[in-house]
């Protein structure tokens, strides 16, 4: 994505090698992760490293406040939190910091074969909603759950296959924060789905998301009404949408 290229394959090596770290930890089927970061490759790394060897995802929002985080950790007892560089360690847990993931699996060897198996009604992750001062609540999500939002979503991709395959090089930009559900469709599911590429944005600025249309050369924009809204203002103001100039060269 962007400065930081990665592709399928590496994706997953990588996967696999997170996967093989956490072995080490003794991270068993059933035990809790948290990841908290800003968007990029080494999330989703983690994320599905952590699906090879069966433990259960907790996402956090990027600014979610320690005191919640302490709240969480009362009630899932994760064993490793991933988490940003600027972060202190948190008390009792293994910390893995994002941004050297991959300095660190480098030299890891891939678990080719995890010694895991999980069901449809066996639990992927725990979202809780961040920002709250009352005691958190998450919601469980299992595979069955994943796989259900998945059919939902094939069926649009099929009405659009054909559009898709006229696309070359087809890229996604994503402005959703992965610890949302919705994030993760957008940022990992949908471009494995349509053979595309994702590049992650943690700014939601309307300048720096057209900036990044234009010179990414995006297909397909994942976002937020809100930021739409935002967007949709910024380019009216400094297109100068209304004058009469723009309406007769477009036939408006």
């Amino acid at each position: 994505t962007g400065q930081y290229p990665w592709s399928f394959a590496k994706v997953y090596d990588y996967a696999k090698r997170f996967a093989s770290l956490l072995h080490q930890f003794k991270v068993k089927k059933g035990d809790k992760v948290i990841i908290k970061g800003q968007n990029r490759p080494e999330w989703v790394v983690a994320y599905l490293g952590c699906l090879l060897q069966g433990a259960v995802v907790v996402p956090l929002d990027i600014n979610s406040s320690t005191d919640f985080e302490k709240k969480v950790q009362e009630k899932i007892k994760a064993k490793v939190k991933v988490h940003p560089g600027s972060e202190k360690k948190f008390p009792g847990l293994i910390s893995i910091i994002i941004e050297d993931i991959e300095e660190r699996l480098s030299s890891i060897t891939p678990l080719e074969n995890p010694d895991m198996s999980v069901s449809s009604d066996d639990l992927a992750q725990i979202v809780f909603t961040s920002g709250t001062t009352a005691v958190p609540k998450g919601v469980m999500i299992t595979y069955s759950n994943i796989e259900s939002n998945l059919k939902s979503v094939k069926l649009v991709m099929e009405r659009w296959r054909k559009f898709f395959r006229l696309m070359w090089n087809l890229k996604i930009l994503s402005v959703v924060p992965l610890s949302h559900m919705y994030g993760q469709l957008i940022g990992i599911y949908i471009p494995m789905m349509i053979c595309g590429s994702v590049v992650f944005m943690s700014s939601i600025s309307p300048r720096d998301i057209v900036k990044a249309v234009k010179e990414e050369r995006i297909w397909i924009l994942g976002t937020l009404p809100k930021v739409l809204e935002l967007l949709r203002d910024y380019i009216v103001k400094n297109l100068d949408l209304g004058n009469r100039k723009f309406e007769r060269k477009y036939n408006i």
